[in-house]
């Protein structure tokens, strides 16, 4: 019985759970995998049930393109982190009094944007758990003494350094699992300044890239440990746990951690004189179409270069 391909375009579209572009890469694997077995498996059909021409994409949803940016201004956290909103602590007790530190209180004052808020929230996670406000003697004095105590610094912190991961994505536009496959091999220093080797293997594009290093990519790497060959020691489950607890701590929505990958691309273009296809092959965008998808260059920035432009 023939197969009526846009009776089965329709029911992917309403039944699928994943959004509209999710749908389309799933139709192009299954009408790749069809090509090849037409052409290359000697399997005879017709046509291609699954190709574009045959079986209609879903249409354009909101959401489906990527805009989203860190944004100059953050939301207020301090009251929501005083209320207990966002630390999900186990040890809580309930209808329990909870307060911060006055000094972490002051530093959650602070104006600041959404960059400034993540990294908070990823370099200190401890600034987000409120503490008992009702309280023994010999707890008031216990705290004094951890209080005066020398601070331990972020990057002399062992485990997941998850704030020098965010900022080097925001300075380079590497991919997560770029990222997390960087070994030390791969950095390169010229008297002009550092930069990385992609190989091949680790890139999605399987093609090798150079990516040159801002001053203050090469500062985060010089706090990295050298404790293993891998320059970011962790794994993707590690780095996307710690991801979103740190979104929830300081209250920014809808912010993936692909979205830095767009954040340093669009800045390449704000902050750099590159060419166009300059910027593509450092981020690793082959084509056009992909890289001006993950250009959302700010209204603000496009107004002032109109008018350093003009003679």
């Amino acid at each position: 019985e023939p197969v009526d391909t846009r009776k089965l375009s329709l029911a992917l579209r309403t039944w699928s759970p994943v959004k509209g572009a999710s749908v389309k890469k799933e139709m192009e694997l299954i009408s790749r995998i069809i090509s090849i077995a037409m052409r290359e498996w000697n399997i005879h059909l017709p046509f291609n049930p699954a190709s574009g021409k045959h079986c209609t994409r879903p249409e354009a949803q909101d959401g489906d393109e990527r805009n989203r940016r860190l944004e100059d201004r953050a939301p207020e956290i301090l009251k929501q982190v005083q209320a207990g909103d966002v630390q999900r602590s186990r040890r809580k007790v309930k209808d329990m009094e909870y307060v911060l530190d006055p000094e972490i209180s002051a530093l959650l004052q602070a104006a600041g944007g959404e960059q400034i808020n993540l990294l908070r929230a990823c370099r200190y996670p401890e600034w987000f758990r409120p503490q008992r406000k009702h309280v023994t003697d010999s707890t008031v004095r216990s705290r004094k003494l951890t209080k005066a105590k020398p601070k331990t610094k972020a990057r002399q912190r062992k485990g997941l350094r998850l704030w020098a991961i965010v900022s080097f994505a925001i300075e380079t536009g590497l991919r997560r699992g770029e990222m997390l496959a960087l070994q030390w091999e791969h950095l390169h220093h010229t008297k002009d300044g550092a930069y990385l080797l992609l190989p091949a293997a680790i890139t999605k594009t399987q093609t090798e890239r150079v990516v040159p290093l801002s001053l203050r990519a090469e500062r985060i790497l010089k706090t990295q440990p050298k404790a293993s060959e891998l320059i970011f020691n962790s794994n993707y489950e590690a780095v996307k746990t710690a991801y979103r607890r740190a979104k929830e701590k300081v209250q920014i929505q809808d912010l993936r951690m692909h979205d830095l990958r767009h954040e340093a691309t669009s800045r390449l273009y704000e902050n750099t004189d590159l060419r166009e296809s300059e910027i593509g092959a450092i981020t690793g965008h082959e084509d056009d179409r992909s890289r001006r998808r993950y250009t959302n260059i700010r209204a603000a920035h496009q107004v002032k270069r109109f008018h350093e432009s003009r003679k």
